[in-house]
């Protein structure tokens, strides 16, 4: 559990900006799959620290594990 209340830096990579199925294409969560339409954030492993995917504030925020 301490591991994952850690606040590190997302590892974020320019292929990741680019990439057609990361954050500037993605037109879907890749949590629950339905429509971002504008409420895209970052969704990041809490252990790796590598981005996952687009994902909706509250998808990301509710598959954080924080009651682990």
């Amino acid at each position: 559990m301490s591991i994952l209340q850690q606040n590190k830096e997302m590892l974020f990579t320019p292929e990741d900006e680019e990439d057609e199925k990361t954050f500037n294409k993605s037109l879907f969560c890749h949590t629950c799959e339905d429509e971002l339409n504008g409420d895209k954030v970052r969704d990041h492993c809490r252990i790796t620290d590598k981005f996952l995917g687009a994902s909706h504030n509250e998808c990301n925020i509710n598959r954080n594990n924080k009651n682990f």
